[in-house]
């Protein structure tokens, strides 16, 4: 896929490539909140923070993402032009040498991937975004598996979830109370959404096993149809 109005961007090859096309294509990039200022990578080069760097491609919803991390990398080469729902896509990748904080050569990737949005998570009450996506991680699977939930992502099999969930962590079942109809809307999404990415990781490693993603609530995201995406890996 080409996206309009940076089709200089697919020529870049090497670091040094992308360097002069940052370089000489700014006013095409927009700062994102977390990422450090422009000259970190402009004429210099790129020095690791906390793994990678991200911009907003101006007109598109896509960004421009460096990264250091080498599982991000490897996934990142596989989801590269497949469409799986609960992935964001990943519309190129160029592996090249980048250069860490001790000055060492490392494996990086230049990607250009969707553009994704925070999820609202005020809806949450009685649990948290990170305690709901770590009981996803920890016990979706085995949800699915058992013939008294059916496989069936509705009302009665959320408040089970949560409900067996709370006693897999050795807490009161008695404690949890319903879930609100707010807090259902999301458990619901993230059930749906979780249910998804253990079939798309299946079909990625033959295995649906969530337990080697990084799942927590910074690395989930919405794109602009309001579908939730894994962003990082």
């Amino acid at each position: 896929m080409i996206l309009e109005g940076i089709e200089d961007l697919y020529g870049v090859r090497t670091w040094t490539d992308l360097k002069k096309w940052m370089q000489d294509s700014g006013t095409k990039l927009e700062k994102l909140a977390g990422t450090d200022e422009f000259d970190q990578i402009n004429g210099r080069e790129f020095q690791s923070g906390e793994g990678g760097r991200v911009w907003k491609l101006k007109g598109q919803d896509a960004v421009l993402k460096v990264s250091l991390d080498p599982d991000e990398i490897e996934i990142a080469d596989i989801l590269k032009g497949q469409n799986l729902p609960s992935f964001v896509k990943v519309y190129k990748s160029i592996n090249v040498k980048g250069v860490n904080r001790e000055g060492e050569k490392v494996p990086a990737q230049i990607r250009i991937q969707e553009f994704c949005y925070p999820i609202d998570w005020s809806g949450l009450s009685s649990i948290d975004e990170d305690q709901l996506l770590r009981w996803i991680q920890k016990y979706l699977d085995q949800a699915l598996e058992d013939p008294e939930y059916g496989g069936k992502i509705n009302s009665d099999f959320a408040n089970e979830f949560i409900r067996a969930a709370y006693e897999a962590d050795g807490r009161d079942p008695e404690k949890q109370t319903k879930l609100s109809s707010s807090e259902m809307e999301i458990v619901l999404k993230a059930l749906k959404f979780g249910t998804q990415l253990l079939h798309d990781i299946q079909k990625l490693t033959g295995e649906p096993d969530l337990y080697n993603i990084d799942l927590h609530d910074e690395n989930v995201m919405q794109n602009k149809n309001g579908e939730w995406k894994m962003i990082d890996f």
